[in-house]
Parts: structure tokens; sequence; C-alpha cells
């Protein structure tokens, strides 16, 4: 194992664990290019510096955005900052990243309509909120977000 692999493989350690500290953007930084790399790969695509992060062309042609989730929050993971992107892409790819120490990501691949769909209904409160969150355990062992996790469920593919 090489140093580089080493230090990020602590860094991960240290962030599980709540202990990573000062360099917690980075963190999110290279996770989140960690899961855009995913989506370059399942799609046979290009990265993108604009208002989506990648550009599809075998599977799943068209303007990709990218949402990495790394770390469960009482139980659920999420993606935030969705409202800006309506009719900015074509597809929303949630990766989940929380076991990345083990190279194991689930990826779901949501066309733009069935997002908004879901973040134009008003929640509990009333409210549409700009994120989606869902179970953790995709409701194996909890009955959190059931609605967002059926939704990625839904869309979970295979690779």
């Amino acid at each position: 194992m090489d140093n580089l692999t080493i230090l990020l493989n602590e860094a991960i350690s240290l962030h599980k664990d709540g202990k990573l500290c000062g360099t917690d953007d980075l963190y999110k930084s290279l996770v989140g290019s960690i899961g855009e790399s995913q989506i370059v790969s399942l799609t046979e695509g290009e990265s993108v510096n604009g208002k989506f992060d990648v550009l599809g062309k075998t599977r799943y042609p068209g303007r990709i955005e990218v949402k990495t989730a790394n770390k469960p929050t009482d139980g659920k993971l999420g993606a935030w900052s969705l409202m800006c992107k309506r009719n900015g892409c074509d597809w929303f790819a949630l990766v989940d990243a929380s076991s990345l120490e083990n190279n194991k990501y689930r990826i779901s691949m949501i066309p733009h309509d069935d997002m908004f769909e879901f973040l134009d209904t008003p929640n509990s409160k009333g409210n549409c909120p700009d994120n989606i969150r869902w179970s953790a355990s995709y409701n194996s062992t909890d009955n959190k977000c059931t609605e967002a996790t059926e939704l990625f469920l839904k869309y979970e593919i295979s690779y």
C-alpha cells in the first residue's frame, strides 16, 4: 500500500469516528471527487466543471448532477442543494459512499422529473425541502424516510 492510500484510509477512519479536524472540507471534496469518478466510469462519460458534474455518454446519457453521501447522521444519508438544479440536469446520481473504506458504493440514477416530483411534494410540515434524505440501512432495520428510500431503491443500479 502506498503512502497516499495509507493517509486516505487513516482520514476515512478518523472521519468515521468524528475525529478528523481542520480538513473536513478537503475530505468532503475528495469523497465528492470519488463519487463523480464512479459515475464517469459507469456512464463512460466525462467530468464537467459547470452547472452539472458529469456528461454521460453510454449508460445514462446526458447531464448528470452527482451527490455523494459519506457519513450517516441519525441513521440517514442525504443530498442537499437540489432545487437549483431544476432543468439543469437530466439525472441525479446519488452515491452512497458510507462504506468507502471497503470500496463499496450504492448508486441510484434518478431521472430529473422523478426527483422533482419528490422534491415538489410537501413534507409532513407542509414544506418542500431542498434536499433528499434516505435511510442508511435502506429500511432493513428502521422505517426512516420511507418515500425517499423507496425512490433511491427504485432507481438503484447494479454494476
